[in-house]
């Protein structure tokens, strides 16, 4: 006579059979997680280079002098140097001067923050430097270079706190170059 069911011994094996199974997957399954958690970061941070990028861009091309002369962009090693009479060379500090419609034109600063060493920004003013909006942070450096009409800037990302969430191929930092000569 035949019975039905399990032995004990037929139990033990198939959930040892199970746990095996199990240690051989878990690890991909945790691989998935880490891969999608690293390409979330990766468009995030993508993401906020591309906004901050466009809103440099779209006030660097906006930049045109109302006196004629070559002094629409000015670059500045410090915002303590502001106003100064550098118009060429690299810094901290990108003065633009923006034409509009009423007889004063206005004054962007962008400038790079880095008072606070545990966060060092990149910082936006449209009213020559009286009040500061943060455009990005947790940055190593943020650099400006004006030469012959063409404004380049480079903005380098501290990427210690995304240090497993990112590519090893990601350098951490943008950089563009806009010609505004006509």
């Amino acid at each position: 006579m035949k019975k039905n069911g399990t032995t004990i011994i037929e139990s033990v094996v198939a959930i040892a059979l199970l746990g095996l199974i199990f240690l051989l997957v878990a690890p991909l399954i945790n691989s998935f997680g880490k891969v999608k958690n690293r390409v979330k970061t990766q468009k995030e941070i993508d993401a906020e280079f591309s906004v901050v990028n466009e809103f440099i861009q779209k006030k660097v091309k906006g930049a045109k002098s109302s006196d004629g002369s070559n002094q629409y962009a000015q670059i500045f090693s410090e915002l303590s140097d502001f106003p100064g009479t550098t118009t060429s060379g690299e810094g901290n500090v990108l003065y633009l001067e923006i034409p509009m419609s009423s007889t004063s034109p206005e004054e962007v600063l962008f400038f790079f923050n880095e008072t606070d060493e545990l966060n060092k920004k990149l910082q936006y003013s449209n009213d020559a430097g009286s009040t500061f909006e943060t455009l990005m942070e947790n940055l190593t450096n943020a650099t400006f270079k004006f030469q012959e009409g063409i404004v380049l800037y480079y903005i380098d990302l501290d990427v210690d706190d995304y240090e497993d969430k990112l590519r090893s191929s990601f350098k951490g930092s943008a950089s563009t170059r806009i010609d505004i000569t006509d």
